[in-house]
């Protein structure tokens, strides 16, 4: 792994990822800590191991397992939760940095195939990019998923 930094614009190797190599994983960041898991390994088999970053002193531990396959989902964080969709059923899973354990929240109500997710203010948003399948179809929907329900803003 490595470390960026923009004052120096240069980078320096951190600790190895402990997990098999992979392809497609997903992460996010918590406070000043990073999470990673997922993906496909090698002998494309889906890992469920998941894996918190502490910087301050160059370590990875094992967290709890996630609850589902996920290769290439979209993710954002609220507050001290992260969020992942499963692009495959849609299903939403919160991971609770405190008390590590992941709950399963209401599922997305739509296509989040070609999706990426981010937070602005406490509340996370998908960006839903259709599939190309015909030209007229490289339309976008914004949806603002807020913990509880689903809000579309379009």
């Amino acid at each position: 792994m490595l470390e960026y930094d923009p004052d120096t614009d240069s980078w320096t190797n951190k600790t190895d990822f402990p997990g098999a190599g992979r392809w497609g994983a997903l992460g996010f960041a918590i406070g000043n800590k990073g999470y990673v898991g997922g993906g496909a390994d090698a002998s494309s088999t889906f890992p469920q191991d998941f894996y918190e970053f502490d910087p301050s002193n160059d370590t990875w531990t094992k967290k709890a397992d996630l609850p589902n396959i996920f290769y290439c989902e979209s993710s954002f964080v609220i507050g001290n939760k992260g969020y992942f969709i499963n692009k495959f059923n849609s299903e939403v899973y919160q991971y609770d940095q405190v008390t590590n354990t992941w709950t399963t929240k209401n599922n997305f109500q739509g296509n989040t195939l070609c999706s990426y997710g981010f937070t602005i203010n406490e509340n996370g948003y998908l960006l839903i990019f259709p599939p190309p399948l015909k030209s007229e179809s490289r339309l976008s929907d914004e949806e603002r998923l807020n913990l509880d329900k689903l809000i579309i803003a379009k």
